[in-house]
């Protein structure tokens, strides 16, 4: 009877710890309004006409060639490696295959978004999350989406240069300063400076069946320098389709004191 009575006892304990998380957990949330609503398409912009008002990197030199979009295959090995044997540690039980792969954003397409009104950026900080057919690719500072056969299912966001008329194939590539509904990351013509996006996180919820970007924002001073307030912008699918309209939540994380 004591096992038993102890038994109950602790049932409740944890019943009532439950309770008190609960209850703190309501107590401690709180609501975020909606800063505004989007989609995965490319903003207003003037394409490049290949001149640069500044330079990206502090030595200077830079050049506007680039390097051309990818076009081809991806090799991908299937032999054993050539490394040294290992002996000692566990092997896996499994014998994992590579089965399907696709090319996913690349340099060309981050550079030349938006009209080529992009900075190079390193690292890529890639994200990435699958669900419901589709699978999102989100990288400093760009994303895509695919369906299950690696062709982007986003509107031609291809942009034009205005002086050879070249295509700048960027695969339907978005920058996420135009999903978050800001300026280009830098203005090629005038060379004003949009917000710093960067570090993008991607997942889908199954639960809910929507679909999370999260990036960091920092705003820009008056003279175009990285400013002291930022925040966490979270992106929110409005519907279980990524190629739809998306909702937009903004996170205050400045470090400033308050």
């Amino acid at each position: 009877m004591t096992i038993f009575r102890r038994f109950g006892l602790a049932l409740v304990a944890v019943a009532a710890l439950a309770v008190w998380l609960a209850s703190s957990a309501v107590a401690d949330s709180r609501q975020i309004p909606i800063s505004g609503t989007g989609s995965a398409q490319a903003g207003d912009f003037t394409p490049s006409d290949g001149a640069v008002t500044q330079d990206e990197f502090p030595t200077g030199g830079e050049s506007e060639q680039g390097p051309d979009p990818y076009n081809g295959t991806i090799s991908f090995s299937t032999g054993a490696g050539g490394g040294p044997s290992v002996t000692s540690g566990k092997k896996a039980k499994s014998n994992p295959t590579f089965n399907f792969g696709f090319e996913g954003l690349n340099h060309y397409q981050q550079r030349y978004s938006r009209g080529g009104n992009q900075f190079s950026v390193e690292p890529p900080d890639q994200g990435m999350c699958v669900g419901n057919g589709y699978v999102v690719e989100a990288v400093n500072d760009v994303m895509n989406i695919f369906n299950e056969s690696g062709q982007s299912v986003l509107p031609d966001n291809t942009a034009i240069n205005i002086v050879s008329g070249f295509p700048r194939n960027v695969n339907h590539a978005v920058d996420l300063n135009s999903f978050y509904g800001y300026p280009a990351a830098v203005n090629r013509t005038t060379g004003a400076l949009g917000q710093f996006v960067t570090d993008p996180s991607c997942l889908y919820d199954a639960a809910t069946q929507r679909f999370f970007v999260v990036v960091l924002t920092i705003n820009r001073t008056s003279s175009g320098g990285l400013g002291t307030t930022n925040h966490l912008e979270i992106a929110v699918s409005q519907t279980s389709n990524s190629t739809g309209s998306w909702n937009s939540y903004r996170v205050n994380v400045s470090n400033d004191g308050t």
